[in-house]
């Protein structure tokens, strides 16, 4: 089934109306009586489509579908790519994955124009919002103005780095559990640098690190980000 967010909804339907969703639905040639997804505040229900005009579809409900959130609230706080494309995929990781809220993140070997990521936020709210369609998760992925790392401040109850000199556990041998946030500090390519490692333990996080190689920026969010989500 196709999914889409539902703009209203009164005791007997929902409505699609937005632009956006009303062209989706029209290039997935949906037909009256199948089934859909709708995803309305905060939870995924599924739905007959009963009408569909020009400016609106029409939308029985059937029931809520199952969805479960995470038993962890996770934080990823990522050092935005050179390559702004790479911050793009990490999105829809993150997405994917049920990642609470992000964090771009500018670093001494970062993307560091911060006025050019303030215009990327509208970008990247759309590219998770189409995530949470494919991966039906009814609830919305924060999305946090860019900060710089001095001004950044632990936000979780438990908050590691992954380590680019090699220190701390491997991140598969960590004990969170009865922990209900965490939060993941990821450096941009190249790593941090040897000031920015010590003001980031400075700071409280706890080093830890991937094993066996160094991986790509959004190799190193899928695994880190899948490994917690999936033990916690």
């Amino acid at each position: 089934m196709y999914t889409f967010f539902a703009d209203n909804k009164n005791s007997d339907f929902f409505f699609i109306t937005s632009p956006e969703e009303l062209k989706h639905f029209r290039v997935r040639r949906i037909r009256i009586g199948e089934k859909v997804n709708l995803i309305w505040e905060g939870n995924l229900y599924t739905a007959e489509v009963v009408k569909a005009e020009k400016d609106k579809v029409l939308c029985k409900p059937l029931g809520k579908a199952t969805s479960r959130k995470p038993s962890i609230r996770l934080y990823v706080l990522q050092a935005v790519p050179v390559d702004l494309s790479a911050f793009e995929e990490v999105i829809r990781i993150c997405t994917e994955l049920g990642v609470s809220e992000i964090y771009p993140l500018i670093t001494e070997r970062s993307f560091r124009k911060r006025d050019v990521l303030i215009k990327k936020l509208p970008r990247w709210e759309r590219i998770s919002k189409e995530s949470m369609k494919q991966c039906r998760r009814p609830w919305f992925l924060v999305i946090h103005d860019p900060v710089k790392l001095e001004s950044l401040s632990p936000p979780a109850e438990l908050n590691f780095f992954l380590d680019s000199f090699g220190e701390g556990k491997a991140i598969k041998n960590l004990d969170f559990k009865g922990a209900s946030s965490l939060s993941l500090l990821i450096g941009p390519e190249g790593g941090f640098s040897e000031r920015e490692g010590e003001l980031i333990k400075e700071k409280g996080f706890i080093p830890v690190k991937l094993e066996p190689y160094t991986l790509r920026v959004q190799t190193a969010v899928a695994v880190s980000a899948g490994l917690i989500v999936n033990l916690a």
